[in-house]
């Protein structure tokens, strides 16, 4: 089983980047390894349901349906789990071929939530997205989800979920993440880690790098 756990967002305007400095961060923090003798089928959880009136989404239970798009189902063992965090920046359309070579997916990105403050985290199947949630607060994040939607009628898309938090939106250019962000990127990486563990992973932490350093970094270096 191939899960792929994708950062998009563009890293010059504030909290829009913070999808790509939380895979930084958790690649950097976080030694992953498939758990001792680890067997996920993907058939116990087709029952799992998704409580879309619970918004705040982080902490609940969804869809452990590791089912791909077109129905057809696989196991998972030690042996076969492979893990990557890619930084998928602004690119949508472009990483089709690894999202369609993966057969989980987890996306992390900006999102807008009607109600929803700065810094609150979602996280929700892409086919049970809630219907306070839009994807459409940016430019990339109106791309991505087209991407996804195009893939998904080719029956090219894997099982997905999308691990979301509220930006602070801002005009000028700027490197710098709200503490709004800052604070919701705990919750971000408590939950990735409980999913990553729930498809089959352990972990180790192996350092200790904020989402605020990870974006000092990218003001170093310029506009990438």
């Amino acid at each position: 089983m191939r899960v792929l756990v994708l950062g998009i967002g563009n890293v010059m305007f504030g909290d829009e980047g913070v999808g790509v400095h939380f895979v930084k961060m958790m690649e950097r923090n976080y030694k992953f390894s498939p758990k001792p003798s680890a067997k996920f089928d993907s058939v116990l959880n087709l029952d799992d349901k998704f409580d879309s009136s619970n918004l705040d989404g982080a902490n609940s239970n969804l869809s452990g349906d590791l089912a791909r798009s077109d129905g057809s189902k696989f196991n998972a063992d030690s042996a076969n789990l492979e893990l990557k965090f890619i930084d998928g920046g602004t690119l949508a359309m472009a990483l089709t071929p690894l999202i369609a070579s993966s057969d989980v997916l987890i996306v992390a990105d900006c999102i807008s939530a009607e109600g929803g403050e700065t810094g609150d985290v979602y996280f929700f199947g892409y086919e049970q997205m809630p219907p306070a949630v839009s994807w459409n607060g940016s430019a990339h994040e109106v791309e991505m989800l087209e991407t996804l939607r195009l893939m998904e009628l080719a029956g090219d898309l894997p099982r997905t979920k999308i691990l979301g938090i509220v930006p602070k939106r801002i005009e000028p250019m700027s490197f710098e993440l709200s503490a709004q962000a800052q604070e919701g990127a705990n919750l971000m990486e408590k939950t990735l880690l409980d999913e990553l563990s729930h498809l089959g992973f352990c972990y180790e932490k192996i350092a200790n790098f904020s989402v605020s350093d990870i974006a000092l970094e990218f003001s170093k270096k310029g506009a990438i």
